[in-house]
């Protein structure tokens, strides 16, 4: 998604990625472009995220021997592709830093290790238009897949699933950049007990009797 009105979606066709654009609403879409700097074969495309302060659009594409390859454009440009040295990403999620609107990249590797990479905050745009990356770093290990809301926040909040299926949620805290981690669901088919606690008022009037549908405003 660019905008409240249109869309771009990049495509995995046959192990080729291809970009389509259209207008919510329309019944087909407007045009497609394949991406032809791209010369791999494509396994999946990872990540889609539209940069509306330098108007870039990127894509996160990994190839047939799961190497990340970074796919960009600016406005009606044509698209660049940079491959990522010393990285193999099995599934990626994006962060948006509400501060500063870059991008961070949270993927799974190959070792089943979850890794992040950062784009770089002194210098984050090379001079073509593609992010400027800091190393792959590792986070935690024994991760299968991870998931995260990309829509920009002050820090980033992820779910992920473990070796055996179990749910783990990992969250950083904003003011000390220190992270936390802990299941969320067991990987099991047994239930458990969940807490809930209930609050119901009861408005009378002055007489006494029960108030019938009142307006009422909340306050914090």
């Amino acid at each position: 998604m660019s905008d409240e009105a249109e869309w771009v979606l990049a495509v995995n066709v046959s192990g080729v990625p291809w970009v389509f654009t259209g207008e919510l609403g329309k019944g087909r879409y407007s045009s497609k472009q394949q991406i032809t700097a791209f010369q791999q074969t494509l396994k999946e495309v990872v990540l889609g995220y539209f940069n509306p302060a330098v108007n870039t659009q990127i894509f996160l594409l990994v190839d047939s021997d799961d190497a990340i390859h970074v796919c960009s454009a600016s406005g009606d440009d044509e698209h660049t592709v940079k491959s990522i040295p010393h990285g193999k990403l099995l599934c990626a999620t994006g962060h948006v830093s509400q501060d500063d609107g870059l991008l961070h990249v949270f993927g799974v590797d190959t070792d089943e290790n979850l890794c992040v990479l950062h784009q770089s905050t002194k210098n984050p745009w090379h001079d073509d238009g593609t992010p400027n990356w800091a190393p792959l770093i590792p986070l935690a290990t024994g991760v299968t897949n991870v998931f995260g809301d990309i829509n920009p926040a002050q820090a980033p909040t992820l779910f992920a699933l473990d070796g055996e299926g179990a749910l783990r949620l990992h969250q950083q805290d904003s003011n000390t950049s220190m992270w936390t981690s802990g299941h969320v669901h067991q990987a099991s088919q047994e239930a458990f007990e969940v807490v809930r606690f209930r609050v119901e008022l009861a408005l009378r009037e002055a007489s006494g009797l029960h108030c019938v549908m009142p307006a009422l405003r909340s306050r914090r």
